[in-house]
């Protein structure tokens, strides 16, 4: 009897020290230049691994390109079917023939990482998440994603939905390089939905310094993973790492791969990377003063059109304060509408802010550039991540 105690006690301790079914492989990463696509760190990069929550960094993509192409807007009406109700956590808790709008399922795909939103999106676009899982593995062959098939929307454990860690950093590359106008998204850190507050799962956008965001994900398969981007001093990272044995270690583990690659990835000083422009001169005029009479076609024009066409600014800005530019327009009406449009849209990020609208003379044109001023450097990058930093500009005191 006591030999078969001890043989059931030495059982028990060999098992205890075994992962737990279907638990994490051993962890997976890569770093690669966001610019470029050259690898600047990789481990078992082709190692097969479930995608977990990352897939809907695809279901996104696909979700774009709907909208880029014009048959979805931000308002479209979404129905929650029976089935994607059923989903389990993580929610929204949908119920079953309500309507939801692409704006919140973009929301909800990032910050709550909703699977009942996955499956909406699915049905709505393709008729079925069967079907639209056939058009995620088309997209991933035509982005180069050879090893890696989709099966759902959402990243719940399926057998035959694998990928790998480098086919992961080409589509994060994918989507930002082809949807440049919606990467203000990926930086959202909280969403409102019923009267409440859902904060995001990726808080690697407090932690790390130049943190655009992207998707964070779990399933006891894969382990805790994530898809980093980082902008900073010019240069993008994208990393991704997989198999992480907790949230906390995850978030080192990327955070240490980052810091270790940072400067050597190139430099590029586009505006959609988050870089501090050369210091202008600004005159800030009044927002209530009375405009001169507008020119006629109201067109915006962009912060780096104005620079190339070599824009006589009229005074230094003394004012100590970081600020935001949002474009040029020959109307003043125009950039103040503008200016309101994003500090309404992108509270509590703007509440120290105010709009000025300051006219400079251009080849002798009469411009009236939109901005925000009153904010700190941080709030001054974190508004542009989200607005898009193709349309808005960062600029020192």
């Amino acid at each position: 009897m006591l030999k078969k105690l001890y043989l059931a006690l030495a059982l028990l301790a060999i098992f205890s020290a075994l992962p737990a079914k279907a638990e994490a492989a051993a962890r997976a990463s890569i770093v690669i230049d966001g610019h470029t696509g050259a690898i600047l760190s990789r481990a078992r990069a082709d190692s097969q691994i479930y995608p977990a929550s990352l897939t809907k960094v695809m279901t996104i993509y696909l979700l774009l390109e709907e909208i880029t192409a014009g048959r979805l807007t931000m308002d479209s009406k979404m129905t929650v079917s029976a089935t994607a109700a059923a989903r389990p956590a993580s929610k929204l808790y949908l119920k079953p023939g309500e309507k939801i709008s692409v704006k919140l399922a973009l929301e909800a795909l990032i910050v709550r990482s909703a699977n009942d939103v996955a499956t909406v999106v699915a049905e709505h676009i393709a008729g079925s998440e069967d079907a639209f899982a056939k058009k995620m593995t088309l997209k991933a062959r035509t982005l180069g994603m050879h090893d890696t098939t989709f099966k759902n929307a959402s990243g719940l454990y399926n057998w035959g939905q694998i990928t790998t860690v480098r086919d992961l950093s080409r589509l994060a590359r994918a989507v930002l390089n082809d949807f440049p106008d919606y990467s203000y998204i990926w930086s959202l850190r909280s969403m409102k939905y019923r009267g409440h507050v859902i904060a995001s799962h990726n808080h690697l956008l407090k932690k790390l310094n130049g943190a655009v965001g992207m998707k964070t994900g779990y399933i006891r398969a894969s382990g805790f993973n994530v898809i980093a981007v980082t902008e900073r001093g010019g240069r993008q990272l994208i990393t991704v790492v997989v198999g992480g044995r907790s949230s906390r270690e995850r978030d080192r583990t990327a955070m240490a791969l980052t810091e270790t690659n940072i400067a050597r990835a190139s430099r590029q000083t586009t505006r959609r990377v988050a870089s501090p422009p050369p210091r202008p001169d600004y005159h800030l005029a009044a927002v209530n003063a009375s405009p001169p009479a507008p020119k006629a076609s109201p067109q915006g024009l962009n912060a780096t059109a104005a620079s190339a066409n070599q824009c006589n600014p009229l005074s230094a800005n003394a004012s100590g304060a970081w600020m935001v530019q949002l474009g040029a327009y020959t109307n003043f009406a125009a950039a103040k509408r503008r200016a309101d449009a994003v500090q309404r849209d992108f509270a509590p990020l703007t509440q120290t802010a105010q709009a000025v609208i300051p006219r400079v003379t251009c080849n002798g044109s009469t411009l009236f550039r939109s901005r925000l001023a009153g904010l700190d450097e941080t709030s001054a990058r974190s508004l542009c991540a989200r607005v898009g930093n193709q349309n808005c500009l960062a600029l020192a005191p």
